[in-house]
């Protein structure tokens, strides 16, 4: 099968001036520029998040919480995992609690997530090929026969999700005891726990 070459050149059509196209960010940043240069055009990007998150194209960080069977923090855990998918991130952060679970020797685990597409990909395998070394590991460190995953609405797990966005705003790993968790995860907590209504932020 061969590429076929497109030439780039101006569009003569000020109706047709307009381009959707998916590639990864450096090569995305690439074709604005070169259609801005060889064009003699005004580029926007136009960058659509399918999770709701604005930073999504850039990069992604993620959180958990670790609970005992009350329902009580042991501790909180953020990352910040770079240029990858959401999926990814969703994973990485799932397997950076199973790790932290299992060095605070907790030997049954309940593990919850958000995300669907992340848990069918534990279960039920499947799932593109840069997450497969991710999976492995998971899959590794999770007694599927003695350890529980489920899905939780994100409604419910609104500590996970601030310590995300610490991820994100500090871009290094960092843990939490249940000491000296700052006071708004402290709140989200005990609302968390006990399945308080809240109002998400816009």
């Amino acid at each position: 099968m061969v590429r076929e070459k497109i030439q780039i050149k101006k569009i003569d059509n000020t109706s047709a001036r307009q381009v959707t196209f998916s590639k990864r960010r450096s090569g995305l940043f690439k074709k604005a520029k070169e259609l801005s240069v060889l064009c003699d055009a005004d580029v926007a990007l136009i960058i659509f998040s399918s999770a709701g998150r604005l930073f999504e194209f850039a990069s992604s960080s993620g959180g958990g919480i670790i609970r005992d069977s009350s329902g009580q923090c042991i501790r909180t855990f953020f990352s910040f995992y770079g240029d990858c998918t959401i999926l990814k991130a969703e994973l990485r952060a799932i397997l950076d609690g199973i790790i932290l679970a299992q060095r605070l020797e907790l030997s049954v685990l309940w593990v919850e997530s958000d995300s669907t597409l992340a848990i069918h990909c534990i279960t039920k395998g499947g799932g593109p090929w840069h997450i497969q070394v991710t999976l492995r590991h998971i899959r590794h460190l999770l007694a599927l026969d003695r350890d529980t995953i489920t899905h939780i609405f994100r409604e419910g797990n609104q500590v996970a999700d601030l310590l995300a966005s610490e991820g994100w705003d500090r871009r290094y790993y960092y843990e939490y005891s249940s000491q000296d968790l700052p006071r708004r995860h402290r709140s989200l907590v005990q609302i968390d726990r006990f399945g308080l209504p809240t109002v998400r932020g816009l």
